[in-house]
This record gives C-alpha cells, structure tokens and sequence, in this order.
C-alpha cells in the first residue's frame, strides 16, 4: 500500500475539510487551488471528501470563479454536478459567466448558460457578460434579434433551451422600477393555455430589467404575414390564426385579476414550429412604462369583440 493510499485511508477526512473551512492567507481553500490550476484528480478526491464546493477566498471567488476563469472545463463541470452556484458574485460583482466570457472559453460559457446562468447579471461596473465578452463568444451564445422603442431582443440559451431575452429599454431604473418589476412579472408566468406564450423567467439586476420567453423559430404573426415567405398562408390556416389567437384572448380575459396593459397587436402573437399562434406575455407592458402611447397603430386591434379582433389581422 502507497504512503498517500495509507494516509487517506487513515485520516479520510479532517485534513481537507481543515483546510477548506480556514484555507492559506488569501483564504483559498485546496478546491479554489486545484480548479485554479486544473488539477481535475485532486479536484475531485476533494469533492469526494466532503470540499464545501461553494467556499469564497478573500476576494469572493469561488471554485466555479477561478476553472472559469482559466479555461479548466472538466473541473466546471464537476463542480456544477456538485450544485456550484452560477450566479455567485465576488468582490467586483463577476460571475464565473463574465470570466469564461473575458477570456473566451464557449464550451465553458455554453456549460454555465445550460446551468442556469444569466446573460444579464451586472458586476459593479454595469457591465454583463455579454459587454466583456470576446466577439467570436458572443456570435455563439447569442444573437441580436431587433431593437425597438421596448428594447433589445437577444437569442440565446438558458437552461438548454432556445431563448429571448428582452433587455427593456428604461431611461432610469430606480430602486421603485426595480421593485415594480419584481411584483409584476410573476403574473405573466402562464403556462396554463396552449395559445399563451409565457414569461419564463425575469432578470432583475439594475440597471438592466430582462424578461426572457421561449424563442419561436418564426417570430412575430407579423413577421409571418410580412416578412417571409418561406409560410404559405391559405384560407384555412388564416382561419386557424384566428381561432388560436380568439382562444388565447378568451383565456386572458378570463383571469381575475385580469392582465393589465397587453395591447392585442400582430407584433404581439408568436408563431410556434407547427403554426400555432400565442399570445406573448412579454410584450405586456409594466407599470413604468410608456403605457400613454401605442407604437404601430396600424396594426393594433381595436376594442371589441373578439372576433373582430382576430379578423382585424388579415
């Protein structure tokens, strides 16, 4: 038997988990050495024993921070089977997103994204990962869809799924936008109904609000009526818009409280992979927003009755 075979066997555990509660002077614990230096065997044995896989040195960071910070993949994705934080902040407020971004690690930046890592979280310099990303990272994991008087749409992935996040255009956001924001948007969470397109989760992190929906590979029912042609719209299936998006309404007004502030307008229905039409939660508007103007007129719906609705479309 090795003299470390013999060592281990002995004393299984105290010596790593001394050293992981008090760690060197910068407070580094052996896991924060060895995902530093990508030592994956030591890694591990560490994780095996017992290493606290979410211990901060005297800068914040954690494991996760310093193998996404130097490029180590196998040690992040050890310690993400092990319930690594993704959306742990050291001193200066980075993720381990904003360093595997800084750096230009995709597989890295893909690992912590599919885990639950958020596009949008700010250090404290306002800047998210996408601001220090490298140009050839973020062609990868995102791409900007449209800008408008809202805001910015951006593809990308959130928990393995094809997403939209819609980073909202607010001049300022104080601390009473921040909290309006953060009362509204659980409302718009409806997955009740097969003609509602939901929010699925909203970022929080001023100065930057983002509501993120599940992207649609054909976009708007406007851009589906004026945009492509590649959809061939016949009687039938204009009928079938219409029907889908009378459901989808019908739905929505019958809710208590009732949804406020949703402009039934064709920039505002989403079209799904089998030409189902849903009425998208994330174009509601919140509370501190422009809510005295209507934007394209033209193609809003007027008050009524839901069938002139619908057939206000075409």
């Amino acid at each position: 038997m090795s003299l470390a075979s013999t060592y281990h066997s002995h004393k299984p555990n105290v010596p790593i988990i001394m050293e992981d509660v008090f760690g060197d002077d910068h407070a580094f614990s052996l896991l924060h050495w060895a995902s530093k230096e990508g030592h994956v065997a030591i890694a591990e044995l560490l994780l095996s024993r017992g290493a606290r896989v979410n211990a901060t040195n005297m800068g914040d960071d954690t494991s996760l921070h310093l193998a996404a910070a130097h490029g180590h993949r196998e040690i992040v994705v050890k310690l993400l089977s092990r319930k690594a934080d993704v959306h742990a902040t050291n001193e200066h407020g980075m993720t381990p997103l904003h360093y595997a971004c800084f750096w230009g690690y995709v597989q890295i930046c893909e690992d912590l994204i599919r885990s639950g890592a958020l596009v949008g979280v700010c250090n404290k310099k306002g800047q998210t990962p996408l601001d220090v990303c490298q140009p050839h990272v973020r062609k990868t994991i995102t791409v900007k869809i449209a800008e408008s008087h809202s805001g910015e749409l951006w593809r990308g992935k959130w928990q393995g799924n094809d997403i939209v996040a819609r980073i909202l255009a607010v001049p300022e956001v104080t601390p009473r936008i921040s909290r309006d924001f953060q009362t509204e948007f659980p409302a718009l969470r409806i997955f009740a109904h097969a003609n509602v397109c939901p929010v699925l989760a909203c970022c929080n992190q001023p100065p930057n609000l983002i509501v993120i929906s599940q992207f649609m590979p054909f976009g708007s029912l406007y851009n589906v009526l004026h945009e492509q042609t590649a959809v061939v719209i016949d009687q039938a299936q204009a009928t079938k818009f219409a029907l889908d998006i009378a459901r989808g309404m019908s739905f929505l007004h019958s809710l208590d409280p009732m949804i406020l502030r949703l402009y039934l307008n064709s920039k505002h229905v989403v079209v799904d992979e089998d030409l189902t039409a849903r009425i998208s939660m994330a174009d509601t508007k919140f509370s501190f927003q422009e809510t005295g103007r209507l934007y394209s007129p033209a193609w809003m719906s007027p008050e009524g009755d839901f069938c002139y609705r619908c057939a206000n479309y075409f």
